[in-house]
């Protein structure tokens, strides 16, 4: 007995013995409400420090353009888009025009292993990316772009990128066709000031047939299809999260109802997401667990996100103010949710910050933000454990990914 309560006092004093809990700062632009920011590492300690380890990408510098904009100076031209691998294990950064620069970091180095300039990675304001394992490439960063000359302003071919560092950034870009989008993998949105931030796929739905589909220069039919039983109602999709553990389908009605889907892939069978909320909630995938955000419509009843006096109302190097929240005639309430996709539970976690969501799922533990606040708690049988606060610092407001470095 003595024993057991000794470990447990050791599980309870060191919240990531198995590893070192990193945090990465900086916010994407969204829809161009705001330019990009810095991005930088930084490293949890066990006494509740936050230190930067490193930065990743620096914070735009602006120059005056003849043409009537503003645009980034080459040298420093800001984070243009952020993408996460759990299973493995790498972090994807990507610059904004002019540069174009493809970074890729590694967890268990907490370092950049690739990066991929002007010269060979992707250009201004990618239309679509996503992650995929490509076959006879690998674990690939995948985008969909215009041929030179073309002006529809529409996508017409897809390229890669290959994330093995051990592969010269010369020989890493290959050409994909249309059908290859039928790999992509995508770990949906954040929640607070990262929702609109965070990687994921538009798609076509067939009403006659419930098929999914993409459209790169033409119709690419996906390998699902969505009962007709699930369908009735709806006539808009949207995939959140396709990775090796679910697909999580939004559906849309033409009255604004709205209908969450998950697809287990270990048997292939649809569920309902059992939670009965007002709007869709930012969703982001951990494995067998989805984090769920809550969203409320601006009312009399609900005017404001909660917590606002905690934020900044200007913008800083990591990310913008805390008016980014509430963009598009929303609140967030504080309420965050993990789905369990084996048993099909729903975990509660209230944090009474709109600004908030979860970081990360890992090992039985949860980590989640309420603004400057870092916390985490056990996953048990009976819910969400005992939480306990990591840290307390003004970093932590502009981070928005983490991961543990093994």
């Amino acid at each position: 007995m003595k024993i057991c309560r000794f470990l447990a006092l050791i599980a309870a004093t060191a919240p990531f013995a198995a590893g070192q809990l990193y945090l990465l700062g900086g916010t994407p632009p969204q829809d161009g409400s705001y330019r990009g920011t810095s991005a930088a590492l930084f490293r949890v300690g066990d006494d509740g420090s936050i230190k930067r380890t490193l930065t990743l990408v620096e914070a735009p510098r602006w120059e005056d353009d003849p043409r009537g904009k503003d645009l980034p100076k080459k040298d420093k031209p800001g984070l243009e888009w952020i993408g996460i691998a759990y299973e493995w294990r790498k972090l994807v950064l990507l610059t904004a025009f002019p540069d174009g620069a493809l970074i890729v970091v590694d967890f268990d180095k907490a370092s950049v292993v690739k990066r991929c300039s002007d010269a060979d990675a992707p250009g201004d304001h990618l239309p679509e990316e996503w992650f995929a394992d490509a076959p006879g490439h690998g674990p690939s960063f995948e985008w969909a772009d215009s041929t030179p000359g073309d002006t529809s302003g529409l996508p017409n071919r897809i390229r890669g990128l290959v994330l093995d560092p051990s592969v010269p950034c010369s020989r890493s870009i290959f050409p994909l066709t249309p059908e290859d989008i039928k790999g992509a993998i995508t770990h949906g949105w954040g929640g607070g000031l990262a929702a609109y931030a965070s990687g994921h796929l538009g798609v076509g739905l067939d009403q006659t047939t419930g098929s999914l589909f993409y459209v790169v220069n033409r119709r690419i039919p996906l390998d699902y299809k969505v009962p007709a039983d699930l369908l009735r109602g709806f006539d808009r999709a949207e995939i959140g999260i396709d990775d090796s553990h679910v697909l999580e389908l939004c559906l849309i009605g033409k009255n604004g109802a709205y209908r969450d889907l998950i697809l287990r892939k270990s048997d292939h069978t649809w569920h309902t997401l059992p939670l009965a909320l007002e709007r869709p909630t930012y969703t982001r995938g951990f494995g067998r667990y989805l984090a769920l955000t809550e969203v409320q419509t601006a009312s009399a009843k609900h005017p404001t996100s909660p917590g606002k006096e905690e934020l900044r109302t200007a913008p800083s190097e990591l990310g913008p103010g805390s008016w980014v929240i509430e963009q598009g005639g929303h609140v967030l309430p504080g309420n965050l949710y993990i789905y369990d996709s084996d048993t099909e539970r729903i975990f509660t976690i209230n944090t009474h910050q709109g600004d908030s969501e979860v970081l990360l799922i890992e090992g039985g533990t949860v980590y989640w933000r309420a603004a400057r606040r870092l916390y985490s708690a056990p996953l048990t049988d009976s819910g969400v454990g005992q939480p306990r606060i990591l840290a307390n610092d003004e970093m932590i407001l502009d981070t928005h990914y983490a991961f543990i470095k093994r």
